[in-house]
């Protein structure tokens, strides 16, 4: 078996685990919580592999070709595997996605050792909701992973990786996971965005000179109002004037002329 055949096993591994785990979050998510981080886990070692198989070995144990190919080897943790991501692959893990992959692995843990049947409907379904939103926050900085940073080594895998993106996306709690896994970026942008309120002084001083030049320019578009509706009354004032001077004048012009001037003669 070449490294190639090995590497292409884990990942079909890899997938086996996260369909199984779908398929079991409602009747057994016990073994929901261990097939899925035993699929994440397989992911990270994959992608160490890719590298060299040599840094899927613990750092506790001297590698050793014949016994890797027979399985007799001790593998790396998820810390220790994150370790060598940054530093010898140069493809390491965000705290983000590390910190979301460690909390699978903690419900793993648990779940092996502690697990206890829920004793109401009420206690299950509560259970369930917290196990798929863990799980469903891992699969989506799994999945970036795969299609941006790793896609050169997993993209012969597109299709299942989609398959699988398709059937999580069914679960109501997706758009819950995508909206929290943002928020962090949508806070740490609104602090970028400058606020006026508690600006600089002298932003603060020209905010207090900008309002009072608005006031003035509304009280002086009331003024130029007022002088226009006091222009426009005396002007029809005046028009109103001239028109009863001109028909007074009219008035007794036709006096004069309608009168007879006999009427005029003294008796």
């Amino acid at each position: 078996m070449n490294k190639e055949e090995m590497f292409n096993r884990l990942v079909e591994n890899a997938f086996d685990f996260l369909f199984k785990a779908i398929s079991e979050i409602e009747a057994q998510p016990k073994y929901s919580v261990i097939h899925f981080y035993a699929a994440v886990e397989l992911f990270v070692k994959a992608r160490l592999m890719g590298e060299h198989w040599s840094l899927v070995i613990s750092q506790r144990q001297e590698a050793d070709w014949d016994k890797f190919i027979s399985g007799d080897f001790q593998s790396v943790t998820l810390t220790e595997a994150a370790n060598k991501l940054k530093k010898v692959v140069r493809s390491g893990l965000s705290k983000a996605e590390l910190d979301a992959f460690k909390e699978v692995a903690n419900d793993r843990n648990k779940m092996v050792h502690f697990f206890h049947e829920a004793h109401s409907d009420e206690e299950s379904d509560k259970f369930k909701r917290n196990i798929v939103k863990k799980q469903l926050k891992a699969w989506f900085f799994l999945h970036q992973l795969l299609i941006t940073k790793w896609k050169a080594e997993f993209a012969k895998w597109d299709a299942k990786i989609s398959e699988l993106d398709t059937e999580l996306r069914k679960l109501n709690e997706f758009l819950q996971v995508i909206f929290d896994s943002l928020k962090s970026k949508v806070d740490e942008n609104k602090k970028k965005v400058f606020c006026m309120k508690n600006a600089h002084p002298v932003v603060s001083r020209l905010r207090s000179l900008a309002k009072k030049k608005i006031r003035y320019m509304r009280l002086n578009v009331w003024y130029v109002a007022l002088l226009k509706k006091v222009s426009t009354s005396s002007v029809q004032s005046v028009e109103r004037l001239s028109r009863s001077r001109k028909r007074a004048s009219v008035n007794v012009n036709h006096a004069e002329n309608t009168l007879n001037p006999r009427m005029l003669r003294v008796c």
